[in-house]
């Protein structure tokens, strides 16, 4: 149960994003990222939170968590070292990305 109630969690956070970056912060309701995630309102409003900027801050804060954990590495000590951290990097997020379309969610350690 608690793996359906992550893989919702995560969609109503990407499905937010998504909204965002295809129409702007004004284009995000409830109602829309409801729908487009798949969840009820109901469900979202026990969940997240009942108002737009508790949606907002949600998704901003889960992906946050993810992009925090590429900062966790150690700093680069030359040139060559910081563009391998850079591919490291986005063949990380490549790697999310894969598991999230799969329907896998992701867990962040805490």
């Amino acid at each position: 149960m608690e793996n359906i109630k992550l893989t919702k969690m995560t969609r109503v956070a990407q499905k937010t994003l998504f909204l965002c970056e295809r129409n702007g912060v004004e284009a995000v309701t409830i109602s829309r990222v409801a729908t487009l995630a798949k969840v009820s309102r109901p469900w979202i409003y026990k969940y997240i939170g009942g108002t737009k900027n508790k949606v907002l801050n949600f998704a901003f804060n889960h992906f946050g968590n993810e992009f925090a954990l590429l900062d966790s590495r150690p700093a680069p000590k030359n040139p060559q070292e910081w563009l391998e951290s850079i591919n490291a990097g986005f063949d990380h997020l490549l790697e999310i990305g894969k598991k999230k379309s799969l329907g896998t969610p992701l867990v962040l350690p805490l």
